[in-house]
C-alpha cells in the first residue's frame, strides 16, 4: 500500500476512536440508562423498546340495527329474488287500476274494457324485472376463455341462478311497513302458467300471465297486491332486479329505453294498437303503485362472540366490538394499532362495499342487539379507517386489517371518558370522505367474520405495537 494510504487510513481509525471515547465520556455524565438501540447489541432485543401486544378475546359484540325514516325498506333502488344460505325474498307489487279512470286514459278503454261480446283487445299479459347487470352470469362480464388454463378466478364464479317465477295474486294488497317479514297470505293457484325452462338470467326478464284475472281486475278498476316467488327447481341464488325507485340504472342495469317504466311493470300488449300510437308501439306500460322485497327469511346477525361478526348492507346490521385493553401500560405511545377480522367466505356474499371503522361509546351498543335511528349515531362516533376496495367473495384476500391507532391512543391517554368500541359500518352518510355511491341500502351484501372461537389465526383480534416512552428517553421525560 501506498505511503499516503496508509496514513490515511492510520488518521480515520484515529479519528473514530477519538469519537468513541468522547460518546462513552458523555454517556458517563448522565444518569440514563445506555439507549437499547446501539448498546451491547449482543445482549439487547430491540423489542425491548418495540413491544407488541395481541387480544383475540372481545370483551363486547354488541349490533346496531340501522332504520333510516326517509328510506324506508320499499323506497330502496333495488328488489330481491331467491334464496341462499340462511336468506330468501320474494317480491311484493301492487298495482292500482284506478288510474284508468284519469281522463288522460279514457281513449284505451274501448281497447281494455270487454265489448259486446266479450272480448277485450289486451292480447298478451306480462309482467318484466330488470335485472341488474351484476346478476347476470360472470357478473354481466365477458365469460373466461376455456382454452386459457391459465386463468384463476380472483372472486367466487358467479354463473347465474335462473329461476321458474311463480306468481300469486294476494288476498290483499300488502302494507309495506311489515317488511321485512313473512310472506303475506296469497291465492293457492298461480296467475302465470309453469314454464317447461327457467327463464334466461340476463336483461329484461318477462313473465307471461293468464291475463283474464287482470281484465277483470282493470275492468272493475281493481287495486290488487301480487306476490313474484321463486318457483320450485329454481337454482340457487340471489337476485336484484330494478324497483320503481331506481336512479342508478345507468350504472347498474342493461341499456334502457328513456321511457322504460322501472319496478315490476305490468305490460299489456294490445292487438289492433290505439291509432295515435307510434307505429314502432304496440303495449301498454304500467308501473307499480308500491314495491318491496320481503326478506322473509333472514340470518339473525351474530351476537355470541364465538360464532363471529357480521356485518350487512342493504338491511343494514352494524358490528361494534370491543378488546380488553388492560394489559396496555401508561406512558406509552402505540406505533401501530390493527383492529385484523378475517372474512368466512363460506358465508360471506354479495357486492363489494365501502367498510368503515370509527369509535364508538360502548353504552350506545350494548350487548345483542339495538335498533337505532342513523341520523342519532353521526354525534357518537370518531371516524377513524375507511377501504372501498375489499370483496367479500374474493377468493385469496381474507384478513382485513383495519387501522385503528388513533383510538388506541386516544385510549391511554384518557381523552375521553367511559369505554368506547369499534363501529364496523358501511360507507353511510355520515362518514365524511367515505360516503358510498350507490347508498348502502343499495346492494345487499352479508360479510361474516369468524368469531373468537375459531382457529388462533382466524380470529378476529386487536394488534398492537407500542413503545414505552420511559425505555425510549432512559428514564426522563424529554421536551
Amino acid at each position: 500500500m501506498p505511503g499516503h494510504w496508509r496514513r490515511r487510513a492510520l488518521y480515520t481509525v484515529v479519528l473514530w476512536l477519538a469519537a468513541l471515547a468522547a460518546f462513552a465520556a458523555w454517556g458517563g455524565c448522565t444518569s440514563e440508562d445506555p439507549n437499547p438501540v446501539g448498546a451491547g447489541l449482543g445482549q439487547t432485543a430491540i423489542d425491548t423498546v418495540l413491544r407488541a401486544l395481541t387480544r383475540d378475546q372481545m370483551s363486547h359484540l354488541g349490533v346496531l340495527d340501522i332504520v333510516e325514516p326517509t328510506a324506508p325498506l320499499d323506497g330502496t333502488e333495488v328488489l330481491y329474488l331467491g334464496s341462499t344460505g340462511r336468506d330468501a325474498s320474494s317480491i311484493l307489487v301492487n298495482y292500482d287500476f284506478s288510474v284508468f279512470d284519469h281522463p288522460d286514459s279514457a281513449y284505451l278503454l274501448p281497447y281494455l274494457l270487454p265489448d259486446a261480446e266479450g272480448q277485450t283487445k289486451i292480447a298478451e299479459v306480462n309482467i318484466l324485472l330488470y335485472l341488474l347487470s351484476w346478476y347476470e352470469p360472470y357478473r354481466g362480464s365477458t365469460p373466461p376463455d376455456p382454452e386459457d388454463t391459465d386463468y384463476t378466478p380472483l372472486v367466487k364464479e358467479w354463473l347465474g341462478a335462473r329461476k321458474y317465477y311463480d306468481i300469486h295474486a294476494l288476498f290483499a294488497p300488502f302494507d309495506s311497513l311489515a317488511y321485512p317479514g313473512p310472506e303475506p297470505a296469497f291465492e293457492a293457484s298461480p296467475l302465470n302458467p309453469r314454464p317447461t325452462e327457467p327463464a334466461v338470467n340476463a336483461g329484461t326478464i318477462r313473465v307471461n300471465c293468464i291475463k283474464t284475472r287482470f281484465e277483470t281486475w282493470i275492468a272493475n278498476r281493481a287495486h290488487v297486491g301480487l306476490i313474484i316467488r321463486e318457483g320450485w327447481a329454481s337454482e340457487p341464488g340471489l337476485l336484484g332486479f330494478a324497483s320503481k325507485e331506481m336512479r342508478h340504472g345507468g350504472s347498474t342495469l342493461p341499456v334502457l329505453s328513456a321511457a322504460t317504466t322501472l319496478g315490476a311493470a305490468l305490460e299489456l300488449r294490445l292487438e289492433p294498437q290505439p291509432p295515435s300510437w307510434p307505429s314502432s308501439r304496440r303495449s301498454l306500460l304500467i308501473g307499480p303503485a308500491a314495491d318491496v322485497s320481503t326478506w322473509h327469511e333472514l340470518e339473525d346477525p351474530c351476537t355470541d362472540p364465538g360464532e363471529g361478526i357480521m356485518l350487512r348492507t342493504h338491511v343494514r346490521s352494524y358490528p361494534v366490538v370491543q378488546f380488553d385493553l388492560s394489559g396496555l401500560p401508561a406512558n406509552v405511545r402505540i406505533n401501530r394499532a390493527n383492529l385484523v377480522v378475517v372474512n368466512d367466505t363460506s358465508r360471506s356474499l354479495g357486492h363489494r362495499n365501502v367498510i368503515t371503522c370509527s369509535e364508538i361509546r360502548l353504552d350506545f351498543a350494548p350487548p345483542g342487539r339495538t335498533t337505532v335511528n342513523l341520523a342519532d349515531i353521526e354525534p357518537e362516533i370518531y371516524l377513524l379507517f375507511g377501504n372501498g376496495t375489499w370483496e367479500p367473495e374474493h377468493l385469496t384476500e381474507h384478513e382485513l386489517s383495519l387501522n385503528v391507532t388513533e383510538s388506541v391512543q386516544r385510549y391511554v391517554n384518557s381523552a375521553y371518558a367511559g369505554t368506547r368500541g369499534f363501529l364496523l359500518a358501511a360507507g353511510e352518510s355520515i362518514f365524511p370522505g367515505w360516503r358510498s355511491d350507490p347508498k348502502p341500502d343499495f346492494w345487499f351484501t352479508k360479510w361474516v367474520f369468524h368469531g373468537a372461537l375459531a382457529e388462533p389465526e382466524l380470529r378476529p383480534r386487536l394488534e398492537i405495537s407500542y413503545t414505552r416512552l420511559d425505555e425510549v428517553t432512559g428514564g426522563k421525560d424529554q421536551p
